[in-house]
């Protein structure tokens, strides 16, 4: 079992300096297999003892174990994850499993929903943000982009609930978006999530949660490249199924 598995595994007995600390070792994952367990306490600014029981809660012995199935890890993805076909493969079947996905519940929220609002994370979520906007304007849906930290207190006062806000994070355990997200679901305002990785913090509130591939491949040449068209695929096929699903209503 890979560590990314493990973490999934035991997710629900995190907490946040756990989630901290996984953080801190997926963005450096070559540098922490040559880490004592003292400098990765230094570096995620937490103790030695915050460390250790990180490994023991996703079910390993220690830090020297966590270790071991880290350098494991990097040899895997040094193997596996590099070259055109695998990016390629990926995508074609992240492709098939949105050709597959029900994504009715989805569907009925937004087209329900008294207004829609959408949040991006980061660059590219912002910009997976403004593109749902654009693709839902042909059906006549308009989605609020929130682009600033300043427009998230000011959006938060002013949704309630009968509304939809959708959520893109790639980890989905960003402190701002679960922070805002938390203060929707006390409102009792819908929230859609899409993010890349399974069973994390943001999904976990949501109504509806959907997951992209981000498939990584390495480089020689500098830091590893994730690739981020996932989240695009997904508001395309969300919106073609959209288009689809109120096609079916107007025949009824």
């Amino acid at each position: 079992m890979k560590i990314e598995e493990l973490v999934n595994s035991h997710y629900d007995m995190l907490n946040e300096n756990d989630i901290h600390i996984w953080e801190y070792i997926l963005s450096h994952r070559k540098e922490c297999e040559n880490l004592t367990i003292e400098e990765l306490a230094s570096r995620c600014y937490v103790s030695r003892t915050t460390v250790m029981r990180f490994a023991q809660r996703i079910g390993l012995k220690g830090y020297a174990e966590l270790k071991s199935y880290l350098r494991m890890d990097n040899r895997l993805d040094a193997q596996e994850q590099s070259g055109f076909e695998m990016f390629y493969n990926r995508y074609a079947s992240f492709m098939k499993t949105l050709k597959e996905q029900d994504m009715t519940n989805a569907l009925e929220l937004i087209s329900k929903a008294n207004r829609l609002y959408v949040y991006g994370t980061g660059i590219v979520q912002s910009s997976a943000a403004s593109e749902m906007k654009r693709v839902f304007l042909e059906e006549k849906k308009l989605f609020n982009v929130i682009q600033t930290r300043h427009e998230l207190s000011v959006f938060e006062k002013n949704i309630y609930q009968g509304d939809l806000v959708v959520i893109i994070s790639v980890s989905g355990e960003n402190h701002r978006a679960l922070d805002f997200a938390r203060k929707l679901k006390a409102k009792n305002v819908s929230l859609l999530s899409i993010t890349s990785t399974k069973s994390n913090s943001l999904s976990r509130l949501a109504d509806e949660a959907f997951y992209v591939d981000a498939p990584r491949m390495l480089n020689t040449v500098g830091g590893p490249h994730d690739g981020l068209a996932g989240f695009f695929l997904l508001i395309d096929f969300l919106m073609v199924k959209y288009i689809e699903y109120h096609g079916r209503k107007n025949e009824v």
